[in-house]
């Protein structure tokens, strides 16, 4: 499946309240190029999406957000889909009902979105004191970055 940025492109674009010759002309892009992207007939490279956060002052994962309000990545659901997979789980979700669940390996947990972002954020938040642990640990072939 092809991941579509239209929406979001747009969602960005609007919530810094620019029209879309304004954030063509910062991104430096063709406003016709730009239309495609909102509307999907195209998909954007990597470095169109760099520049078009660049043009809004974004770091690529800002410009990704699913919503400008929130502090959540776009992509964090499947980044999390991908960690639960790696150890035999996965998400469900009925978009009818707003149903989501954990498939576990004998059944099922019925979850919130704000259940799957707290371990979402709790794999993070392992995952660096893992990295921390491992720097001590190693310490002596540390290098320490120069300013």
């Amino acid at each position: 499946m092809e991941v579509q940025f239209g929406t979001q492109i747009r969602k960005m674009r609007k919530a810094f309240g620019l029209t879309q010759a304004e954030f063509a002309e910062k991104s430096g892009i063709s406003m016709m190029s730009l239309r495609r992207y909102e509307t999907n007939e195209r998909q954007p490279t990597m470095a169109i999406i760099t520049r078009m956060a660049g043009a809004l002052g974004l770091e690529v994962g800002e410009f990704l957000w699913n919503d400008p309000e929130s502090k959540r990545p776009y992509f964090w659901s499947a980044d999390l889909e991908i960690k639960l997979k790696q150890i035999g789980y996965s998400t469900g979700w009925k978009e009818d009902d707003c149903f989501l669940w954990i498939n576990y390996p004998d059944g099922e947990l019925e979850v919130s979105e704000e259940d799957l972002w707290n371990l979402h954020e709790s794999t993070n938040s392992f995952l660096k004191f893992k990295l921390e642990e491992l720097k001590q640990k190693n310490i002596d072939h540390f290098h320490q970055q120069k300013r």
